[in-house]
């Protein structure tokens, strides 16, 4: 019995000085003994707590399963939202993940134009955003520096069972830790960061310093010394998150990323064709026979002389695409691998996220100068009585070419002169500009004209021969020098061009608003002639598009081969005009649709590595959490250790004395009041001592 009552003997100093102050009053002896008997109860309901735990077998495993759960609740608070962060940026890429190949087309995606400059083996394209991204992943490194102290918590168990384990050994007094490698231990199981900093700059000492390392020499330095290795690996695999996370920050951007998707091509009118009141025309029999005339042009009876007239079908498409302010039709360029460009015709205003396939017409033209030295020129000063400059006469002939030919220079800003580009109608020789008169021979011929022989009415390809004017000399930035031989002085200067003119039937494709692939062959009689009577000076139907070629050459062309160059380019928007002044749209061959969207350009080894190094912080707190339950289900007394090797356990063994010495299933039990009840709280207090230091003291 006496000793189940020995923890009432020790009883702070404070405690004892109240209770013979009490002593001096006249309820002092009634009051002690009410309240030693009522202490006497609770120490003997504790002593047989106690007991129970100690002997009655079944409440031991009760304290043991309580900090088996407690190991489980950390590990779970560690490893679980790692995991649960770690699956969440791993689904938010792969769940999101957009690929640089997902064409309508395969062969769209052949040509760079589609291509969005991607490379899929170093980088994962992911449809969110960067900042979204980056945030998400940021998580784990977040919070894995905070649950490293869950990590040491869990580890204190292993830690306990060593301390133990030396403690029970027969030499204990050589292996256990000191006193200040007990306070380390207690700041590394708090992972304490600063706790590595002290211990290395005493490991520096004890290297240089002799002192120091007869100091530090001790055997109990093992335990410690593993305990601050498994804190620096929690740090170590708290730093590794964090930069992993800083490395994906970094390497993480916002790009321009294209995603395509077919539409039905039968919706989008982006093909060419010839209208039904085209292909349907009079033909033989009719003075307006299309096969002589060719679809653009018609000739109608004047209803007052009875003269023959022509005109142009839709001459204001005619018109506008000449002067390049046409609203419905475009021409676009494609240049071939050795080949000359070729002009094609396309509608106007496509989306620019529209890239398609479909059939049209184009037109190319291969063009050089005429030197003065090849040709003989004279003045006729007996003719053209009239003209207040007498005319310069020429006669050419150039055998590589072979060409003979011999006119009269222009005194024009412009003039086309075409050759062979019908088989029954001729121009005057160059450079007249004398109109057709429409005589009824010519109405009785067209008339005849059969299908048959329409095959080889228009040819193509056919020739001209081009008179320019230039800019007056000297002036700067001249494409020519003033003893150029190319340059004719009539009495201004000017040039003489020769060009082979072809016409195509093409089916092309648009990529990003480029003509990026073409496939043509020769258009037959019916759609040449479409393109090449309008453009005669027969009719004077193309001085208009002429001169705005001219005007747009020489104010842009910086030597004669970039000239001549824009030349070739230009002359599409003589011939072509013809041909959609009769044309429709019709349906493309395909279309696809080009999305443009912001994605995150995600670094495959950066995210990789953040994956891992998450993984490894899992593995790590597996690992503790495995060992800390290995060790737990060994001996019960680990738990009660691993209760009190903490600065909650310590503070309870200072202040509260032999109270804590209780088997305990948590820190709180270490304590008598638990703070329950603040008005019979234990109270502490701070004492200055003589040797100038201080000391904590329990008052009541």
């Amino acid at each position: 019995m006496q000793s189940e009552l020995e923890p009432v003997s020790v009883i702070p100093v404070a405690y004892e000085q109240q209770n013979s102050e009490l002593d001096k009053s006249p309820v002092s002896e009634a009051s002690k003994s009410s309240e030693v008997g009522q202490r006497c109860d609770e120490e003997k309901s504790n002593s047989s707590e106690e007991n129970d735990n100690t002997s009655a077998g079944p409440k031991v495993p009760k304290r043991t399963s309580h900090h088996k759960r407690h190991i489980i609740t950390l590990f779970l608070g560690t490893a679980l939202p790692m995991a649960i962060f770690t699956a969440v940026t791993m689904g938010l890429v792969f769940q999101n993940m957009v690929t640089a190949r997902d064409c309508a087309y395969p062969d769209f995606c052949s040509h760079n134009a589609t291509q969005n400059g991607t490379d899929t083996a170093k980088y994962y394209y992911v449809d969110v955003s960067a900042a979204r991204l980056v945030f998400i992943a940021s998580w784990s490194s977040t919070f894995s520096f905070t649950f490293t102290g869950l990590l040491m918590a869990m580890y204190s168990y292993v830690a306990a069972s060593k301390l133990l384990k030396l403690s029970e050994m027969s030499d204990a007094n050589v292996y256990v830790p000191t006193t200040y490698q007990i306070a380390t231990l207690i700041r590394v199981l708090n992972a304490e960061p600063l706790t590595l900093y002290q211990v290395f700059v005493q490991k520096i000492k004890s290297v240089f310093w002799k002192k120091a390392k007869s100091e530090t020499a001790t055997s109990g330095i093992h335990l410690t010394a593993l305990s601050i290795l498994v804190l620096s690996l929690s740090f170590t695999a708290s730093m590794l998150i964090q930069a992993a996370d800083t490395y994906l920050h970094v390497s993480t951007s916002a790009v321009n990323f294209v995603h395509t998707e077919e539409r039905p091509s039968q919706n989008y009118n982006y093909g060419t064709g010839f209208k039904p009141a085209c292909i349907n025309r009079d033909r033989r029999g009719s003075a307006t026979n299309v096969n002589y005339w060719g679809c653009t042009l018609t000739v109608t009876k004047s209803p007052t002389d009875q003269s023959w007239r022509h005109q142009i079908n839709n001459y204001t498409e005619y018109y506008s695409l000449g002067i390049g302010t046409s609203e419905s039709h475009d021409i676009l360029e494609y240049v071939g691998s050795g080949e000359h460009p070729i002009m094609v015709l396309v509608p106007k205003s496509i989306p620019s996220e529209i890239d398609y396939s479909a059939s049209s017409f184009g037109s190319s033209s291969q063009c050089q100068f005429i030197r003065n030295s090849s040709c003989v020129l004279g003045q006729k000063t007996d003719e053209d009585e009239n003209s207040r400059i007498a005319p310069y006469y020429f006669n050419c002939s150039v055998p590589d070419i072979p060409l003979q030919v011999s006119g009269k220079l222009s005194v024009y800003l412009e003039d086309l002169h075409q050759m062979n580009f019908h088989r029954l109608l001729g121009e005057y020789p160059p450079f007249n500009s004398t109109f057709l008169e429409i005589t009824q021979g010519i109405i009785d011929q067209a008339t005849n004209i059969t299908d048959e022989e329409a095959k080889s009415i228009f040819k193509n390809p056919w020739h001209s021969l081009a008179s320019m004017s230039l800019p007056d000399f000297p002036h700067e930035g001249a494409a020519f020098s003033i003893s150029d031989d190319r340059i004719f002085w009539y009495p201004d200067p000017n040039v003489i061009i020769f060009c082979t003119h072809t016409m195509w039937d093409v089916n092309y494709t648009i990529l990003q608003g480029r003509i990026a692939e073409l496939s043509k062959k020769l258009s037959n009689s019916s759609t040449t002639g479409t393109a090449s009577m309008p453009a005669s000076s027969l009719f004077g139907f193309a001085p208009s598009s002429h001169s705005a070629l001219i005007f747009s050459v020489n104010n842009a062309a910086k030597n004669p081969d970039d000239f001549l160059d824009r030349v070739m380019k230009g002359y599409p928007r003589i011939y072509l005009p013809g041909v959609a002044s009769q044309a429709e749209f019709r349906p493309a061959h395909r279309v696809q649709l080009r999305v443009s969207k912001i994605v995150s350009r995600v670094t495959k080894s950066a995210f990789w590595i953040l994956v891992i190094a998450n993984i490894l912080y899992i593995v790590v707190a597996t690992v503790l959490a495995a060992l800390s339950l290995w060790v737990t289900s060994a001996s019960q007394d680990i738990s009660q250790l691993r209760t009190r090797l903490s600065v909650a356990g310590l503070a309870a063994q200072l202040l509260e004395g032999a109270f804590s010495e209780r088997a305990v299933k948590e820190e709180k039990e270490l304590f008598e009041n638990q703070g329950l009840h603040p008005a019979e709280q234990k109270r502490v207090k701070v004492r200055r001592t003589e040797e100038a230091g201080t000391v904590f003291e329990v008052v009541e």
